[in-house]
């Protein structure tokens, strides 16, 4: 075998050198071709070795770490087919407010920002960012992805969806002789805020609480837009109250000025009173209308008024209108069978709440306001049918049950139940128990020692 000579080595050489140059110059030029440089300088103070991240659609296409002196260089690494593309970057976790179109021949150099206008530690990213943590609105504060959503057509929340899962308040009330209308919900006047379960509502005069009732939101909106408030204290304190669509079972309370001091109101319970003018016949006698003395006992037809301060409260009112009522029946002269003159006078029946049904039957009592006094009414039923519950039925024999195994316990008489009740009774037993006990036993003792 011929020996292989310098000459011939180096031709072998040469010829292996030229097959691997042909094979790597396609993937050099590929990557030298397609790959993109970014550099830019860190003008926001970002934390040294903060990562910054360049993508293409959802790919993360290159990263780097922002260094405090240098800056940044980032390789962009993306093919011919991503040409004309956006580029986006991310500055540790907020995105930038550039975009880079993507072109794989040339390199660009230029500083990447981020913008917290408002100063409300969240960033509004790019031109079409619409991620979770992006602020919607970066000249508001309040409006951020943290925010609590309010009642007010807004985006608070940056969710995307205005006013969810709000229960509003439409609060357009029409009202006549009210100077400062003013409507609380759960204590709080901001109305914008979100309300949820039951709430009392307040109506108000400036700081006088003109009208109260309670309200569940979790049935939806309170819409008042159809409510109507008429109130005057001229000769007597009135108020009218229409257009307030009250919830299954709800009534309201009503605050009228005392400007008579009547002590007594007259109310008329309906849903189409037009104006004060003619609220009420003045004896409180006419359609829908009731007369309720207010001395915070005695209940009308569910009706109850009680003076307080200046105001009297009336409640049990479910449209209504309630005006004080200062009526008293005209005095008539009558002669007697003697010949005699003489004057009478006339008065209303006051009846007080009715008892618990006991056996079917209810109890209350009526008594003339005057008692010298006619009355031009006969006077009210004082006794009626009635129904217990079957809640109130079960009490009433878990009660006879006791009381009747107590009467029956063996070996206790009446008296000496009576007399156990009390704690006087018990150490009295005890004490004569502790005397019979010691005689025993010193009897026992001196027959032992025998």
């Amino acid at each position: 075998m011929k020996k292989i000579n310098k000459i011939h080595f180096l031709i072998i050489c040469f010829s292996l050198l030229s097959i691997s140059l042909i094979v790597a110059v396609p993937t050099f030029n590929l990557l030298s071709g397609d790959a993109k440089m970014l550099i830019g300088e860190d003008e926001l103070g970002f934390d040294d070795g903060t990562n910054i991240s360049a993508f293409i659609g959802d790919e993360i296409r290159g990263s780097g770490l922002i260094n405090d002196e240098s800056g940044y260089v980032l390789n962009i690494d993306g093919t011919n087919e991503d040409d004309g593309k956006n580029v986006v970057f991310k500055m540790g976790d907020v995105f930038a407010d550039q975009i880079l179109i993507y072109s794989s021949m040339d390199d660009d150099e230029f500083d990447l920002t981020i913008t917290d206008a408002d100063g409300d530690d969240y960033y509004k990213g790019y031109e079409g960012y619409d991620g979770s943590d992006r602020d919607c609105d970066d000249t508001n504060s309040e409006i951020n992805p943290n925010a609590v959503e309010k009642c007010d057509e807004v985006d608070n929340d940056c969710d995307g969806v205005v006013d969810e899962d709000c229960s509003k308040i439409i609060e357009d009330i029409i009202t006549e002789g009210v100077e400062n209308l003013n409507l609380t919900v759960g204590n709080s006047d901001d109305l914008t805020q979100s309300f949820t379960g039951i709430n009392d509502v307040e109506v108000k005069d400036g700081t006088e609480v003109l009208i109260e009732f309670s309200y569940d939101f979790s049935e939806g909106t309170l819409n008042l837009t159809d409510m109507v408030v008429s109130s005057s204290d001229s000769s007597y304190g009135e108020i009218i109250i229409t257009g307030l669509d009250l919830q299954t079972g709800q009534t309201k309370t009503v605050y009228i000025t005392k400007v008579a001091s009547a002590g007594k109101v007259c109310i008329k319970d309906e849903d189409n009173l037009a104006s004060i003018s003619g609220l009420a016949t003045s004896a409180c006698t006419g359609t829908n209308e009731y007369l309720v003395s207010c001395n915070g006992v005695t209940t009308v037809e569910g009706y109850t008024c009680t003076s307080v301060g200046s105001k009297y409260k009336v409640e049990g009112l479910k449209h209504s209108g309630v005006i004080e009522n200062s009526y008293t029946a005209p005095t008539s002269t009558t002669t007697s069978s003697s010949g005699g003159g003489g004057s009478s006078c006339y008065t209303e029946w006051e009846c007080t709440g009715w008892n618990n049904c006991i056996d079917g039957e209810q109890t209350r009592d009526c008594l003339k306001i005057k008692p010298s006094c006619k009355v031009r009414e006969d006077q009210p039923i004082e006794i009626q049918t009635c129904v217990v519950s079957e809640e109130e039925s079960e009490k009433i024999m878990i009660n006879t049950e006791n009381t009747a195994e107590l009467n029956t316990s063996p070996g206790i008489t009446g008296a000496v139940i009576g007399f156990v009740k009390t704690g006087r009774g018990i150490v009295s037993i005890i004490f004569v128990l502790g005397i019979v006990g010691a005689f025993v036993g010193v009897r026992t003792f001196r027959k032992r020692r025998k």
